[in-house]
């Protein structure tokens, strides 16, 4: 998807360097440097970017690679009641259109999990 508009590439890094980093919290834990985007046309809501480090196929590298296929996690903290794209709401969520061809065995699918408090 690296030649889209809204590939992970292009929306997160500048040449492969996380363009924006924050801190945020999850499950009660806290995410450090998590790299970050705006989720639509303004900073009210933004989305941030993980992958799952348990399917580090290589085991050593800990870091994204495309061999290994992690599962990528699109994050959004909660700012209530703010000024979104199509009113106001509490968060709002980023993806690439094309994500559901990153797993070759399901493009047809993309799953979504929420946690809200």
């Amino acid at each position: 998807m690296g030649s889209f508009e809204d590939s992970v590439y292009s929306i997160y890094t500048n040449s492969g360097t996380p363009k924006y980093v924050h801190n945020i919290y999850s499950f009660g834990h806290l995410i450090q440097q998590v790299p970050i985007t705006n989720s639509t046309n303004n900073s009210n809501f933004v989305t941030g970017i993980l992958w799952d480090f348990s399917d580090d196929t290589n085991g050593s590298s800990g870091e994204f690679d495309l061999a290994d296929k992690e599962d990528l996690i699109f994050i959004s903290p909660i700012n209530k009641q703010s000024s979104g794209t199509y009113g106001n709401y509490d968060y709002e969520l980023r993806v690439p259109a094309r994500l559901r061809e990153y797993n070759s065995e399901d493009t047809k699918t993309a799953a979504f999990y929420v946690e809200i408090f």
